[in-house]
C-alpha cells in the first residue's frame, strides 16, 4: 500500500514535470502623451491676466492636450517644481500642487474623465518675490494620471512637461495737468504731474507742440514721491499740445499722458483821463479815453462813472459801446463840478467796464481816477505906464504896473522883471519880488533901467516877465508888453554938447602937464642940493 501511494505521487511528479504550465509576466504601467498649449495667469485661459514682482495669491492655469487617440484618463494630479524660481505656493513652498480639471466643452458626463486628444487645466495658486526681474521662467511639472485600459482605470506612467511662466513687468502710469489750461501770449503755465507706482528720479520727457508746428522738448526729474514739474512759456497764440512719457525700467513698463492748452492773445483794456486836477468852483471839462491795448476785440461795453460827493457829474454817468478793435479808443466827455470848499482836497473815483472778449469770455474791472481839486489864479496887469515918455538916450526909465489876482487862491512867490533887450541896460532895480498876491487884491510894481546911449529914435516893445507858483507849488509865468518911445535931443544941442566935452578934455590935459612939469622942477633942485653936497665933502 505504501509502495503504491509513492507510486502514485512519482507519476503526479512526473505528469508536472512533463505537462507545460503558462506563466504570466509583470504588466508595465500605460502611458499617454501630453503637450501643455497654454500658461496664463488667471483661472480662465480665455480671459488671461498678469503677474508682477510682489503679486500674491495669483492663479497660473496651466491647459494641457491628452495627445493619445483612444485611451481615456481621469484622475489627474500635477506637481509644478518651483525651485530656482521666483515663485512659491502661497504657504512658501518650492513645490505647488493641483487637479486637473476637464475644459467646460470636454465634459459629457459628470466624471473627470478626460477623452482621447481631450484638453484640461491645472490651476497653481503662486505668489511672486518682490525682487523678481521680469520675464520668462520655465519650471517642470509632473503629471500624474490614471488609463481607462478595457473598462479598468490603471495608473499611468508619470509625464513631466515644460511650463513657461511669464512674468510680466509692473504697469506704471503718468499724469499730467495744466494751471492755467488758458493763458495770454507772454504768460507762464506750469506742467506738474508724477509716476504710479511712485519712482524717485526717473527722467519724463515733456513735448510740447505748439500750433505752428515748432516742438519744445524738456527732460525733468522725478522726486521721492514719482512727481514732477516744469515752467514754460508759449509765444504763439493757438491751441497746444504737451505729451509726458517716460520708457521704463527693468521692472516697469513705460507709459505717456498727453494734455492740451490754449495760448490766446492778450486781452487788456486801459483808461486815460485828460487831466487829474478840477478847478474849484467852476464846471471842468473832464475827458475820459478808453484804449483796448490788447491783441483782440472787446465788444458789449458797459462804462459807469461813480464820482464821491462833493463833486457833481453833469449828465449821464453811465455809457453802452457795441465794439472796440484792438488799438482803438472810446472818449467820453465829461463835466464835473467842484465847489470852491474842496479845493486843496484829494478825491478818489472810479470807472467800472464790463465787456465781453472775442473768445466769449466776460471781464469786469474798476478803474481808480485820482483828483485833485486845485485853486484858481488869474493875474492880470493894469495901469501899465512908462516915465519919462519919450526917453532920451542914456536916461533913466520906469516902468508901473499893477497887478490883480482875479482868482480865488493866492499866487505866491510873484516876481516881476524886464525880460533882456537891446534898448535898455538892466540894473537891480529891474526885477521886483512881489510875494504874495492874494484874491482879488491889487500888488503895484516899479521896474527901472537905462537906455542904452546910442539907441535909435523909434518906438520899441519891452516884455515884463510875470512868475508866481500856484496852491500845488507848479510854477508858472506869463509876459507882457510896454512900448518905448525914444527921441534924440535937438542937433545945436547935441554940438554944444560936444564943445563942452572937448573944453573940459583940454582942461584935464592942461592940469595933468602942469602936474608934470612941477614934479620935474622939484626933481631938478634935488639933484642939484646932492651935488652941492657932495663937493663939500673932504
Amino acid at each position: 500500500m505504501e509502495g503504491r501511494v509513492k507510486g502514485c505521487f512519482l507519476l503526479m511528479v512526473l505528469f508536472l514535470l512533463l505537462v507545460p504550465v503558462e506563466v504570466q509576466p509583470l504588466q508595465s504601467r500605460p502611458s499617454v502623451s501630453f503637450e501643455v498649449t497654454r500658461v496664463v495667469w488667471g483661472e480662465d485661459p480665455d480671459n488671461p491676466t498678469k503677474a508682477y514682482p510682489g503679486s500674491t495669491e495669483v492663479p497660473l492655469t496651466v491647459e494641457v492636450q491628452n495627445l493619445s487617440p483612444n485611451e481615456t484618463i481621469k484622475g489627474v494630479k500635477a506637481v509644478l517644481l518651483l525651485e530656482n524660481s521666483p515663485f512659491t505656493d502661497v504657504y512658501g513652498n518650492s513645490n505647488a500642487t493641483a487637479t486637473g480639471q476637464p475644459e467646460i466643452s470636454e465634459v459629457l458626463s459628470p466624471t473627470d474623465e478626460i477623452l482621447p486628444k481631450g484638453f484640461f487645466t491645472l490651476t497653481f495658486t503662486l505668489n511672486v518675490d518682490e525682487d523678481a526681474l521680469p520675464g520668462t521662467y520655465s519650471c517642470e511639472m509632473i503629471l500624474e494620471y490614471s488609463v481607462n485600459c478595457s473598462g479598468i482605470y490603471l495608473e499611468g506612467e508619470p509625464q513631466t512637461l515644460t511650463v513657461e511662466i511669464i512674468l510680466s513687468k509692473i504697469e506704471s502710469t503718468i499724469s499730467c495737468s495744466i494751471s492755467p489750461q488758458t493763458v495770454e501770449r507772454g504768460e507762464v503755465i506750469e506742467v506738474s504731474g508724477s509716476i504710479s507706482p511712485a519712482l524717485e528720479n526717473v527722467t519724463v520727457t515733456l513735448t510740447y507742440e505748439g500750433p505752428d508746428g515748432s516742438v519744445y522738448t524738456r527732460n525733468v526729474r522725478t522726486d521721492v514721491e514719482g512727481s514732477f514739474r516744469d515752467s514754460f512759456q508759449p509765444k504763439v497764440e493757438g491751441s497746444w499740445s504737451v505729451n509726458a512719457s517716460w520708457p521704463g525700467d527693468e521692472k516697469h513698463e513705460g507709459s505717456w499722458v498727453s494734455a492740451s492748452f490754449e495760448v490766446r492773445f492778450p486781452v487788456s483794456i486801459d483808461i486815460v483821463t485828460s487831466n487829474n486836477r478840477l478847478t474849484g468852483g467852476l464846471d471842468n471839462d473832464f475827458n475820459i479815453t478808453i484804449l483796448n491795448t490788447g491783441g483782440v476785440p472787446v465788444s458789449t461795453i458797459e462804462a459807469t462813472l461813480t464820482m464821491p460827493s462833493p463833486l457833481i457829474v453833469h449828465g449821464d454817468n453811465s455809457w453802452s459801446f457795441e465794439y472796440l478793435e484792438p488799438g482803438g479808443s472810446i472818449t467820453i466827455p465829461v463835466k464835473v463840478y467842484a465847489p470852491e470848499g474842496s479845493i486843496g482836497s484829494t478825491y478818489s473815483g472810479s470807472l467800472t467796464l464790463n465787456y465781453r472778449d472775442d473768445y466769449g469770455e466776460s471781464h469786469g474791472e474798476s478803474y481808480p481816477i485820482g483828483l485833485i481839486i486845485v485853486g484858481r489864479i488869474e493875474l492880470v496887469v493894469y495901469g501899465k505906464e512908462v516915465a519919462p515918455q519919450p526917453v532920451k538916450p542914456g536916461s533913466k526909465v520906469s516902468i508901473t504896473a499893477t497887478l490883480l489876482n482875479k482868482g480865488n487862491v493866492a499866487a505866491r512867490y510873484v516876481n516881476a522883471s524886464i525880460v533882456p533887450n537891446s534898448l535898455l541896460d538892466l540894473t537891480s532895480e529891474s526885477a521886483s519880488y512881489i510875494g504874495e498876491v492874494e484874491e482879488n487884491s491889487p500888488a503895484p510894481f516899479t521896474l527901472t533901467a537905462y537906455v542904452r546911449g546910442d539907441a535909435e529914435e523909434g518906438a520899441f516893445p519891452i516884455k515884463i516877465n510875470i512868475t508866481y507858483r500856484d496852491d500845488q507849488y507848479r510854477d508858472h509865468s506869463f509876459n507882457v508888453t510896454v512900448y518905448i518911445t525914444v527921441e534924440k535931443p535937438p542937433q545945436g544941442g547935441a554940438d554944444s554938447g560936444v564943445e563942452g566935452s572937448l573944453t573940459g578934455s583940454l582942461l584935464e590935459v592942461g592940469v595933468i602937464l602942469l602936474t608934470l612939469a612941477g614934479a620935474s622942477a622939484a626933481l631938478v633942485i634935488l639933484y642939484r642940493r646932492r651935488l652941492s653936497t657932495l663937493s663939500r665933502s673932504p
